[in-house]
C-alpha cells in the first residue's frame, strides 16, 4: 500500500508489537498486587530483554530451549497449588507464559496467545480481589484488544504495510467504535441475567485476608492493627454523634494476666433489655479479616445476613471466617447501656488466682466505700485525667503488663487503659468485660457511609450497674478514634472521593445480586406509577436503571440509524434492478455488481453500469454514512443509464 496525504509513515508492524507490549502490562499490572516480588522482578527482567530482540530483531534463544524450561516451571508451579492457594500460583504460571511469549521471534498465532494470556490474567486478578482497580484494568484492555487484533489482521495481509499518522487515527477510531457498541448490551446483560446471592465457583477465590480481630486480645496485639490504615468497614447510614461511634465486634469475660478471652455466649432474647435510645439502620460493607465475628453500631439489635447468630452480649457470628468481602444490614439502638437485669456476676468477677497484689492495693484506695457506679466512675476518672499516656511504641510487653502500665511506665494504648479499668473493677467486686471493635471513622458524605480504617481499633469496657444493666465506660483519651472536626484537608478530601468511587462499584455492581434485580424491578414500577420523582430517594438499583435505560436508548438510536442507511442504499439497488429489468439483465441473489456488469453485452451500458458500481461501492463499503450528495450522484448515473 502507497501512503498519501501529509504526516509521517508508520509501520503497522511497529504500532501492533509496541501495543502488545502495552496489553501484556495492562495484564501484568492486574495481578502485580498479588504476585511474589520475584515474579514481578523476573517479568519485568524478561519483557526488557523481549524488547531487545525486537528492537534488534534477533532472536537468541530456540523455542525449543524456551519451551522445554517452561515446562518444567509450569510442573513445579503446579505442586504449589491448593484450594487454600488456588489463585496465586495460577497467576504467577500464566504470566511466566505470557512473559515466554514475548521473548519469541511473533508470527500471527504469537500475537493471538498473548492477548489470550493478557486477558486470563485479568480474570485471575478477579479470583484475588473484584474492586475498582479490576474495573478500570478491564477498561483498558477491552479498548485495546480491538485495535491490536485490527492492526494484526493488516499485518497478517500485508506486513511491510505502512500509514500515515492521520491514517492511523482513522483506524484506531474504528477499532474503538467494537467495544464501545458492546457497552449497552453488556449492560443490559449484567442487568437482566438472573444472578445468585450465592458465588458458585466461591472455592477458587483467594483465602487472603487483612490483619484484625481475633476473638481474644493480648496486651501489646492492637498496636500493630492501629497503625495499619487499610479499610476494613464501610456504613451506609445518616451522620451520627462522633461520641456515639463504637462499632461492637467481640465480648470477653476470661482474663489470664495478659490475654482477654471469650468463654460464654448465651441467646439472644431483645426482651430482656431494657434501652433507650435511637434506633438506626444500616448497611455494612465488611473486608475480608481472616475471623467470623460482624461488626455494627453498638448495640446492634437485628441483624439481616445468612446463618449469623447474635448472641445475649449483642456479639454476631457469621460461623465462618470472613474470606471475601460481605455486605449485610443491621439495626442498632445508640444507648449507653441495656438494661439488663441480671448477670451471672461469678463469670464477671474472675481473675487469675495469684498476683496483682499491687493493683489491688491501688483499686481498694479509688473505690473505697463506693457504690458499683461511683466506684468505676472513680477508676475511669483516675485514668484520664492526665496521670497516663496514651502511645502505640514503648508498651510495656512484660511478664505483669497490667502492673508496669498503672505503676511504672504510665504509658499504653486502648487495651491497657481498658484490661486496668476492668481488672481494678473485679477486684473491688463489680462486673466488668471488655468489647473489642472499631472507635470513630471519617463520614464520607460523597456516598452517604462512614469509613472506618484498622487504625480505628479499638476495646473499652463495660461495667453492670444494678437497673442500668451493662455501662458502657471508655478509660482511652476521649480524642482517640474520633475524627477531627472542621473542613478535612486536600489528601483526605481526594482520598474521601476515590473511596467514594470504590464505594459505589462495591455497592452497584458486586453486590448486585437476585435481590437488587428484584429491587429495581419495583423501583421501576413505583417510578412509573409516582406523579413526581423524589431525588433524595435514588438508590443505587436506580443507578443502574438509569444506565439500563440509556443503553436502550442508544441501541434503538443506532438501529435507527444503521436502518436509516440501509433504507437508502436499499432503494437505490432496488431502482438500478428495475431498470437493469427492462434492459433485460436481472442480476443474481448472490452476484455481485461488478459481476453483474461483466456479463453485459451492450458494451455502452456496461461502462455505465461498470461505472455505477464503482461509484456505489466506494460509497457503501467506505463505512461512512450516505450523504445526500452521494445520493444525488449515484441517482443521475441511475437517470443516465
Amino acid at each position: 500500500m502507497i501512503t498519501r496525504g501529509n504526516g509521517h509513515a508508520i509501520s503497522i508492524g511497529f504500532a501492533l508489537n509496541g501495543l502488545t507490549y502495552v496489553a501484556g502490562l495492562i495484564g501484568f499490572l492486574s495481578v502485580v498486587r498479588y504476585i511474589g516480588i520475584s515474579f514481578s522482578i523476573g517479568f519485568a527482567m524478561i519483557l526488557c530483554v523481549a524488547f531487545y530482540f525486537d528492537y534488534r530483531k534477533r532472536y537468541a534463544v530456540s523455542r525449543k530451549v524456551l519451551n522445554s524450561a517452561l515446562a518444567v516451571f509450569v510442573a513445579l508451579n503446579f505442586l504449589r497449588i491448593s484450594l487454600d492457594n488456588f489463585a496465586a500460583p495460577l497467576v504467577e504460571t500464566i504470566l511466566i507464559l505470557m512473559a515466554i511469549k514475548f521473548l519469541e521471534e511473533k508470527e500471527v498465532r504469537d500475537y493471538m496467545q498473548i492477548y489470550v494470556l493478557a486477558t486470563f490474567l485479568l480474570a485471575g486478578s478477579a479470583l484475588l480481589s473484584l474492586d475498582l482497580q479490576f474495573l478500570v484494568n478491564f477498561s483498558l484492555l477491552a479498548l485495546l484488544l480491538p485495535l491490536c487484533i485490527v492492526l494484526l489482521t493488516f499485518h497478517a495481509q500485508m506486513g511491510g504495510m505502512t500509514l500515515t499518522d492521520k491514517q492511523l487515527m482513522q483506524v484506531v477510531s474504528r477499532a474503538l467504535l467494537i467495544p464501545l457498541f458492546s457497552i449497552p448490551v453488556t449492560v443490559l446483560m449484567f442487568a437482566g441475567l438472573p444472578r445468585t446471592g450465592y458465588p458458585l465457583l466461591n472455592f477458587l477465590n483467594a483465602r487472603g485476608s487483612t490483619a484484625g480481630f481475633t476473638d481474644h486480645v493480648t496486651l501489646g496485639d492492637i498496636s500493630g492493627i492501629q497503625e495499619n490504615s487499610s479499610v476494613i468497614l464501610r456504613v451506609e447510614t445518616s451522620p451520627i454523634d462522633p461520641q456515639m461511634l463504637y462499632w461492637r465486634g467481640i465480648v470477653m469475660d476470661y482474663f489470664d494476666g495478659k490475654t482477654w478471652r471469650g468463654v460464654g455466649r448465651s441467646e439472644f432474647n431483645e426482651g430482656a433489655f431494657r434501652m433507650e435510645g435511637r434506633r438506626v439502620a444500616q448497611t455494612i460493607y465488611l473486608e475480608p479479616y481472616g475471623n467470623k465475628y460482624l461488626f455494627a453500631l453498638d448495640r446492634p439489635v437485628s441483624l439481616y445476613y445468612r446463618d449469623v447468630r447474635v448472641s445475649g452480649d449483642f456479639t454476631m457470628n457469621s460461623g465462618r471466617d470472613i474470606d471475601s468481602r460481605i455486605r449485610y444490614n443491621a439495626v442498632s439502638v445508640l444507648s449507653g447501656y441495656d438494661g439488663l437485669m441480671s448477670v451471672d456476676r461469678k463469670n464477671y468477677l474472675q481473675l487469675p488466682a495469684s498476683g496483682l497484689e499491687s493493683v489491688r492495693l491501688l483499686a481498694e484506695k479509688l473505690t473505697a466505700g463506693r457504690s458499683d457506679e461511683a466506684a468505676a466512675l472513680s477508676i475511669l476518672h483516675y485514668l484520664r485525667d492526665g496521670r497516663f499516656r496514651y502511645s502505640l511504641s514503648d508498651l510495656p510487653v512484660t511478664s505483669s503488663p497490667i502492673e508496669d502500665f498503672l505503676l511504672t511506665y504510665r504509658t499504653g494504648n486502648c487495651e491497657y487503659f481498658a484490661s486496668s479499668m476492668a481488672v481494678m473493677l473485679r477486684m473491688t467486686g463489680t462486673p466488668a468485660r471488655m468489647v473489642g471493635g472499631y472507635r470513630g471513622g471519617v463520614y464520607n458524605p460523597l456516598g452517604g457511609y462512614y469509613l472506618i480504617t484498622q487504625n480505628n481499633a479499638h476495646v473499652w469496657v463495660e461495667v453492670y450497674i444494678n437497673k442500668k444493666g451493662w455501662v458502657r465506660m471508655d478509660p482511652t483519651p476521649a480524642a482517640v478514634g474520633i475524627a477531627p472536626g472542621g473542613q478535612p484537608g486536600l489528601a483526605l478530601k481526594l482520598r474521601l472521593m476515590l473511596d467514594a468511587m470504590n464505594y459505589f462499584w462495591n455497592s452497584v455492581v458486586i453486590s448486585y445480586d437476585l435481590n437488587r434485580q428484584v429491587s429495581l424491578i419495583a423501583e421501576l414500577k413505583n417510578a412509573v406509577r409516582a406523579p413526581h420523582v423524589d431525588m433524595s430517594a435514588i438508590t443505587g438499583s436506580a443507578v443502574l436503571l438509569t444506565l439500563v435505560v440509556i443503553s436502550l436508548a442508544a441501541i434503538v438510536i443506532g438501529n435507527l440509524r444503521y436502518a436509516k442507511r440501509r433504507s437508502t442504499e436499499a432503494r437505490i439497488i432496488r431502482r438500478f434492478a428495475k431498470i437493469m429489468k427492462k434492459h433485460g439483465y436481472e442480476r443474481g441473489a448472490t452476484e455481485g455488481l461488478q459481476e453483474f456488469a461483466a456479463r453485459i453485452e451492450n458494451p455502452s451500458l456496461r461502462e455505465k453500469v461498470t461505472v455505477f458500481a464503482s461509484e456505489f461501492e466506494g460509497v457503501y463499503y467506505r463505512d461512512k454514512a450516505m450523504t445526500k450528495s452521494d445520493q444525488a450522484g449515484l441517482m443521475r448515473m441511475l437517470d443516465d443509464i
